[in-house]
């Protein structure tokens, strides 16, 4: 109970601080999440679009001025530098888009993940338990990642106050006075951290909670066939088997379980119904940040790869850095997407051993359940980056190939440029 208390008011107070900074524009994000409504009216509306649009400027300007600071003329360096540096910009600009366009989207998932979760809390009696989910190490991984990623921003606080007047003269968008400039970059750079971390947060979150429901629905469905097995006397007719472990066993004898039976099977079809529809909701809204958020790993992994490979030995250190943040966000996303596939798998395998175990002598029950059964492992989802490919262990072989291939072409034309050079 305080385990769910404290998860509602966690989740609230995120969705508050998202609404804030302009990634969750709905009414009143102050309210019980059932109490939550969309309008354009609203003053989140004006912050989502103030606080998407005025970085890119800052960030052109931003862009524009190192190019032009750099040494080096090279075509590759150029290359480097805006593939590089520009991936962030992309990934969010991406991010905080979707954010806007689908924000009803996220409202009507959170509310029906809200709404089965309570549904789900009356159940309690019948002491239905499904297996525990196996996410913890991705949520803990998913926190301490977070806070160490904006830790490193804020350690960055301080840089940002040092531009000269020179330098910011250079700037369309930004005011001449160093501290005014020094304030509006803290805020630009804490935005841009906060809707990275918004977009893994979003996916691992409610991922595990979309798994956990349907682990818990798929119980159900074991549970009402089981009962209906026991209800149909063939348990005492075959003693080898014993009920499984979904269901333990009620306090007070089975005077209960027809109302149990009837509860149940009146809630599962619209709960199941439900479920489908947040996790399409979630594949269309998640799918545009594990987009964003593959894109911008594989930019860290290509730029951290070729400061190694061509820049000098003291910006190595720097170099290897990105270049494991890029592969511990593919490896961490592909992970998280076998992790959601072997829980779909699980229990449509444990359905359909539970349909195998407990035949019923009841045609009538039988008939339901097995149509309900059937129902089940006919729906097929996948982790996918908006269905252009499923994000597994398959992942990785494509994320190798592309790095490579890049960076071939990078040292191909680095090597011409040096020839030119010679010449």
């Amino acid at each position: 109970m305080c385990a769910g208390k404290f998860s509602e008011v966690s989740g609230r107070g995120f969705l508050i601080i998202s609404a804030l900074m302009g990634m969750f524009p709905v009414q009143n994000p102050f309210r019980r999440i059932p109490d939550i409504t969309s309008s354009f009216l609203s003053i989140f509306i004006l912050i989502s679009v103030l606080s998407f649009i005025y970085p890119i400027f800052v960030s052109s300007d931003l862009l524009r001025i190192q190019l032009a600071r750099q040494n080096s003329p090279a075509l590759s360096d150029k290359i480097i530098f805006y593939s590089s540096g520009a991936s962030m910009y992309v990934a969010v600009m991406i991010i905080r888009l979707s954010a806007f366009i689908y924000y009803r989207q996220t409202l009507e998932m959170l509310q029906i993940l809200y709404g089965i979760q309570l549904k789900l809390g009356t159940f309690q009696r019948f002491n239905v338990k499904s297996s525990p989910v196996r996410c913890k190490w991705f949520l803990v991984i998913t926190v301490v990642g977070s806070t160490t990623f904006m830790g490193a921003i804020i350690t960055g606080f301080p840089n940002l106050f040092q531009h000269g007047p020179e330098i910011l003269q250079m700037f369309r968008f930004t005011p001449t006075n160093p501290m005014l400039a020094g304030i509006l970059f803290v805020m630009i750079e804490f935005l841009t951290g906060f809707c990275l971390i918004y977009g893994l947060i979003f996916i691992i979150f409610t991922g595990s909670a979309l798994a956990q429901t349907q682990e818990t629905l798929g119980a159900i469905l074991i549970s009402l066939i089981e009962r209906s097995f026991i209800g149909s006397c063939r348990m005492g007719a075959d003693k080898s088997l014993v009920p499984i472990a979904w269901v333990q066993s009620l306090s007070g004898g089975d005077k209960n379980s027809p109302r149990m039976d009837l509860d149940l099977k009146l809630s599962f079809p619209e709960l199941f119904k439900q479920m489908k529809r947040a996790f399409s909701l979630y594949s269309c809204v998640g799918g545009w940040y594990v987009l964003a958020l593959l894109f911008y790993g594989v930019m860290l992994i290509i730029k951290g790869f070729c400061a190694l490979a061509f820049s000098n030995v003291e910006d190595s250190g720097l170099g290897l850095i990105t270049l494991l943040v890029g592969v511990f966000l593919v490896f961490f996303f592909t992970l998280f997407g076998e992790f959601m596939e072997r829980e779909m798998t699980g229990s449509q395998a444990r359905i359909q051993d539970s349909v195998g175990t407990f035949a019923t002598m009841n045609e009538v029950q039988s008939k339901q359940l097995r149509q309900w059964t059937k129902w089940w492992n006919q729906w097929r989802w996948k982790f996918t980056a908006l269905n252009y490919f499923n994000v597994n262990h398959s992942t990785i072989p494509a994320v190798i190939g592309t790095v490579f291939t890049y960076f071939i072409f990078l040292f191909q034309l680095r090597m011409s440029e040096s020839q030119s050079g010679r010449a």
